[in-house]
Order: C-alpha cells, then structure tokens, then sequence
C-alpha cells in the first residue's frame, strides 16, 4: 500500500505539471486557500483512510505556514465491504513549510509541525449497543508535496502527509503507529 501511495505521488506529480502549460502564471499573492482530499495507511497495520479536509496557506519567500482542518473515516477490511471497528478522526495541524524554489512554475515543499487529532472509534457489541471509545493525542507531522500554479486563480497541490502519535491527552495507551496519506488539493 505503501509503494502504490508513493508511485501515486510522482504519477499525478508528473501529469499536473504538464497540464494547462499555455495559461502559466506565477502568483504574486502569498494566500492560498485549499480543499484536498486523499487516501492513506497506517504503516503497521491494515488499516486504510479517506480523508477530507480544508485549509489556508501563508507563504513569503522560503518560509511559508499551513494550516488545515481534516476529517479522516478509517476502515479495517474483513473481506468484501465489510469493515471492522469504523472510527473517525478529527485534526487540526499547523505546519512551518519549506520552498526552497519558490518562483518556479512547479512550487516544490516540505514542512515539520504539529497537530491535534481527536478519534472515535465505535465497538458493536451485543443486542445493537454500539460503545464508542474517545482518544486524544498530539501529533508530530510532516509533508513533503509539489504546488502547481498553472492557471490564474486556480492551484493544484499534491502532498504526502505522515502523522506520528506523540503524546497522548486521553486513551491512547501504547500505540504510536505513524499514518501516512496521499493528498491531492485544489485551490485559490
């Protein structure tokens, strides 16, 4: 799963790049406002995720700053479109980013940062009782991703995020498995 989300990467990396290549323009504005989307793994299990999310980048330079909002549906497969133990989870990240080519047509990244990640993950038990379990934790993260301004309004982003579970506020217990997740954004 892992080696198809990266091929993934590099695939829409290199057929966004090529797309509208007559209307290219380099943005002066340093706002950008964006909804991505992705799939993603945990890197130990066989747990998968959809992800949505919505976020505001600043950038000046080099230096630029991310934040966003995602809501990530897991899944556990037990065979054909059945899933064990769905939960879902909320995050808020703020992340420092890296341009080190920040003119370019092809806008390059990488950032390190932090976030909150509430998750629910609801256990059927008997006689149609569903227990939910409420975790809490704060996150070390980081992307690495490419931003293509090829239109006059309208960006393209695409970015791999891993989340690392770094201290836990409630219920977390041992597990500390690092997510990873494909994205890809539009934006204005």
């Amino acid at each position: 799963m892992k080696k198809c989300l990266l091929k993934l990467f590099f695939i829409v990396s290199i057929t966004f790049s090529s797309l509208f290549a007559e209307d290219c323009v380099r943005s002066a504005d340093p706002f950008l406002f964006y909804l991505k989307t992705g799939i993603g793994s945990d890197l130990k299990s066989d747990k998968g995720h959809l992800m949505l999310g919505l976020g505001g980048r600043y950038r000046k330079g080099h230096h630029g700053v991310d934040l966003s909002l995602s809501c990530y549906q897991w899944l556990r497969d037990r065979g054909l479109l059945h899933f064990e133990r769905p939960s879902e989870s909320v995050a808020v990240t703020g992340t420092y980013l890296y341009l080190p080519q920040p003119n370019a047509e092809n806008v390059p990244y990488i950032g390190i940062g932090g976030g909150y990640v509430e998750s629910f993950v609801h256990e059927y038990k008997y006689y149609g009782r569903t227990v939910t379990e409420h975790k809490k934790y704060l996150t070390a993260d980081f992307i690495a991703g490419v931003e293509f301004r090829r239109l006059k309004t309208i960006k393209f982003l695409a970015q791999i995020e891993v989340k690392v579970p770094a201290i836990s506020i409630q219920n977390l217990g041992n597990d500390r498995t690092p997510s990873i997740c494909f994205s890809l954004g539009v934006g204005y």
